[in-house]
């Protein structure tokens, strides 16, 4: 594959794995206050998905070398389905929070793997540490990051 490719690939995996979340984002606390939870228990929330995720960031970035990018990042994704139908779903606060603990293991879960894989297929081609090899992860990465942007963006 060549790393035009790989990077429009990145680019589309970055594209979808975010759109969701910004799509879920901003109705989210309105979702939970309309079904009865203050905005303190709804903070907790979001506090436990937010540490869940510092948590889960190191130890899931391992996994990925050990289990197979492709395998992480199809967990990941599942992981966020399931989250978010469960919160389109839930009505009890400690819903909210196995829904917000599944998310959180989606985000950390997704958090890397389509990066390292871009960087690899950019290296299958260039060779590390020539200009050229940075330049295309540079810009790829840049690009990936730009999709991540959009797709919280166009969201709500």
């Amino acid at each position: 594959m060549n790393p035009e490719t790989a990077r429009r690939r990145y680019v589309l995996v970055q594209l979808l794995t975010w759109l969701p979340i910004g799509v879920m984002m901003p109705s989210s606390i309105l979702l939970m206050t309309a079904r009865g939870l203050d905005l303190g228990t709804v903070g907790v929330v979001f506090t436990v998905q937010g540490m869940l995720v510092a948590l889960l960031e190191l130890p899931t970035g391992g996994l990925a070398d050990v289990l197979g990018r492709r395998g992480v990042l199809i967990t990941a994704a599942v992981c966020n389905v399931v989250a978010l139908a469960g919160t389109a779903l839930a009505v009890a606060p400690w819903q909210f929070v196995a829904c917000a603990v599944l998310k959180a293991v989606g985000r950390a879960l997704s958090s890397g793997p389509a990066e390292a894989w871009y960087v690899d297929r950019v290296h299958a081609t260039h060779p590390a540490g020539t200009p050229q090899a940075a330049e295309l992860v540079r810009s790829g990465l840049a690009r990936g990051g730009a999709a991540d942007g959009v797709a919280l963006c166009v969201g709500p």
